[in-house]
């Protein structure tokens, strides 16, 4: 962990986003160690992904409130400690119905569990984003329409929504939803990759036009984080040369 977020520090980027799933993971002697490693280390980390573990499952018949309400009691606190203020929801394993389960009750679920989601994040400050997933890693709310549609019901201040570059194109979602979320006031982050989850301007067969994409976000006035989700076989080299090609093309669009 010390030394991802010195090589991003090195690389310049401007934030580091972790999981919450690491977090949760340090036992509560240790915590404290892991606050000031990463307070110490130079860089920003205002997210948070990676958010509820399969174990615990928020649709479907065996969904245990009392278990999900202690969990979300330590993770906020813990995802505060570090001085993030924002989680990112996907969650696929968590969110999930099983096969016969009711598609409209598994989405009053996600809502209930948002609801329980917004008592912590005001009490903490703290943003949670729904991600849409495509549907290869959840059968619940798998674009980005469908998350604004669900933040625009929950009327919630604290529960907004994220558009990822690797679902809408596995989804083949019109890029013009980004403009429709920024007007809403609700988008407040972004996930780039491409197909695979590669990295922004490494090659990637029937791949993101990011140039479209990011033209989409400038001209509706987008002003939250972007952050790279991607994999690499060598992420020393391609953050460096991916964050180089997304300022660029950034830039070019001013």
């Amino acid at each position: 962990m010390k030394d991802n977020l010195a090589l991003l520090l090195e690389h310049n980027y401007d934030f580091a986003e972790l999981t919450v799933g690491t977090l949760m993971g340090v036992p509560e002697d240790d915590f404290p160690n892991w606050v000031h490693m990463i307070q110490a280390s130079g860089i920003d980390v205002p997210v948070l992904n990676s958010f509820i573990p399969r174990t615990i499952k928020l649709t479907g018949p065996d969904v245990n409130k009392d278990a999900i309400e202690n969990y979300l009691k330590i993770a906020f606190a813990r995802v505060k400690a570090i001085g993030a203020t924002t989680i990112v929801f996907g969650s696929g394993g968590a969110r999930s119905f099983p096969e016969g389960f009711s598609k409209s009750e598994a989405v009053r679920q996600v809502s209930a569990f948002l609801q329980m989601c917004s008592h912590y994040a005001a009490q903490y400050s703290i943003h949670v984003v729904i991600e849409p997933l495509n549907r290869k890693e959840s059968n619940v709310i798998n674009t980005v329409a469908e998350a604004l549609e669900l933040a625009k019901e929950l009327r919630l201040p604290y529960i907004s929504v994220l558009a990822d570059s690797y679902h809408m194109l596995e989804e083949q979602e019109n890029l013009s939803v980004l403009s429709d979320a920024v007007a809403s006031g609700l988008l407040t982050h972004v996930h780039i990759a491409d197909r695979g989850r590669v990295f922004p301007g490494l090659p990637a067969p029937d791949g993101m036009d990011f140039r479209a994409f990011f033209q989409e976000l400038h001209k509706s006035g987008y002003e939250g984080r972007i952050s790279a989700e991607c994999r690499s076989d060598d992420f020393s080299v391609n953050s460096k040369r991916s964050l180089d090609y997304v300022r660029t093309l950034w830039a070019s669009l001013s």
